[in-house]
């Protein structure tokens, strides 16, 4: 028999509950691992948040993208980044899992406390044969001993067995999940409205007395309120009867973080003039600490422990910044010049451009370098860094410019030696 039912409205409407906060990510600005070596990724997430996702880009050198703490093998250093998804613990809807009765929600349905239901009333209880003995024994879905939602299904039309008006925050990610479970075939078909709009219909499974869950992810966009709203649509006198448990609505949380990987040894920048005069001395810098310094040549320039150079004798030098560490020996090497004392006593000063009457172009060179001297080209020597002659030519008759093929040189930096004495330097790409 149907009967016309007036709604019964529990007390509080408004849940005002608001997350605490998601789950955050801390780890080093930066790693270092040596050259084909691995180490793991030290990311740390702290909070109760249940994981949706992880992803680590790029997943170059990872054994997993999808993992908190993947193991690196060091091929090229790099940023690596991290974005976490999680839902947070804390839950808005107050009394989503029916632990404290029949209370917390609004409803259209008749409440009964223990009577054998017909449709339209529900009830809040450890077991669902209490209320039909039609329908079957089992626990709820929070901890299989306490309460849940009992429903027979209405058969009125538009009648909702559940809502409850949420405080949100506007533009942000909220994911609502619910527990139900058949108690009598035919099957509910449950629709959910959130602020008047039906998001979704879901099902509990055919099976009678199996919990499963349906959940689905929510914006917010301009809304500060949530009034969420469940409504059986199947509108059939016998059967038509379910439990509900554990409704929530959670906000969605995404957590980001970065860390540098150095890969290798590092030895720095050396920085500082690049030139002295015979018998002078300048102080050079470094970026990394704990290294030992040195030059290619002990006959035209000397340095200590702290990095001063001392000029010995004119010519063109290298100077070695060397750090040893668990990866291995690497050096950063600097260019030097020591101007002879002729230049030194006239004023000349200048870092790179020892002698204008000598030019070179261009610079840097790919194929052809071109080299031109007011006072006659007899000799061109070039030198790389480590002092080994890469090209020597000698010219008969004296020439105020030369071109030198460069192709077959390794792209670095070069010394061009002019008539046994003017210094040049230049880039081969």
């Amino acid at each position: 028999m149907k009967q016309i039912l007036i709604a019964i409205i529990f007390i509080p409407l408004f849940s005002s509950a608001q997350t605490t906060g998601c789950s955050t990510i801390s780890m080093p600005d930066t790693i270092s691992v040596c050259s084909g070596s691995t180490v793991t990724l030290p990311a740390m997430l702290t909070g109760t948040d249940s994981i949706v996702n992880i992803l680590w880009t790029p997943a170059t050198g990872l054994s997993g993208s999808s993992i908190l703490n993947p193991a690196l093998t060091g091929t090229t250093s790099g940023w690596y980044r991290l974005s976490v998804n999680s839902i947070s613990s804390d839950n808005l809807v107050v009394n989503g899992s029916f632990t404290a009765g029949n209370t917390g929600f609004s409803t259209g349905y008749t409440y009964i406390a223990t009577a054998t239901s017909i449709p339209n009333e529900y009830g809040v209880g450890t077991n669902p044969d209490t209320y039909n003995p039609g329908w079957p024994s089992m626990g709820d879905h929070t901890t299989g001993t306490g309460n849940m939602l009992l429903v027979d299904g209405s058969t009125t039309a538009g009648t909702s067995f559940w809502c409850e008006t949420i405080v949100v925050t506007s533009a942000t990610n909220y994911v609502f999940s619910v527990w139900s479970a058949s108690l009598w075939l035919p099957l509910p078909s449950i629709q959910i409205t959130i602020n008047g709009i039906v998001t979704d219909t879901f099902a509990p499974s055919s099976t009678v007395g199996t919990w499963v869950q349906y959940q689905f992810t929510w914006n917010s966009g301009d809304d500060t309120l949530a009034n969420i709203c469940l409504t059986d649509l199947d509108l059939a006198y016998v059967g038509n009867d379910f439990a509900i448990d554990d409704i929530s609505l959670r906000r969605l949380c995404v957590a980001r973080d970065s860390e540098y990987v150095l890969v290798g040894s590092n030895a720095g920048i050396i920085s500082g003039a690049d030139s002295v005069c015979v018998g002078q001395t300048v102080t050079l810098s470094e970026t990394v600490a704990g290294g030992i310094w040195s030059t290619s040549s002990f006959t035209i320039s000397d340095i200590s422990s702290a990095g001063e150079v001392r000029g010995l004798s004119p010519g063109m030098d290298t100077v070695v910044y060397t750090v040893s560490s668990s990866c291995g020996i690497v050096s950063a090497i600097f260019p030097f010049f020591v101007r002879p004392y002729a230049e030194c006593s006239t004023g000349i000063n200048t870092v790179s451009n020892h002698n204008d009457d000598l030019k070179i172009y261009p610079d840097p060179a790919n194929d052809k370098l071109n080299i031109s001297s007011a006072s006659g080209i007899t000799l061109i020597t070039i030198t790389n860094l480590l002092g080994q002659n890469v090209f020597t030519h000698e010219y008969n008759t004296p020439s105020v410019s030369v071109q030198v093929d460069v192709f077959q040189l390794p792209p670095g930096v070069y010394f061009v030696k002019v008539n046994g004495s003017e210094f040049k330097r230049f880039l081969k790409e």
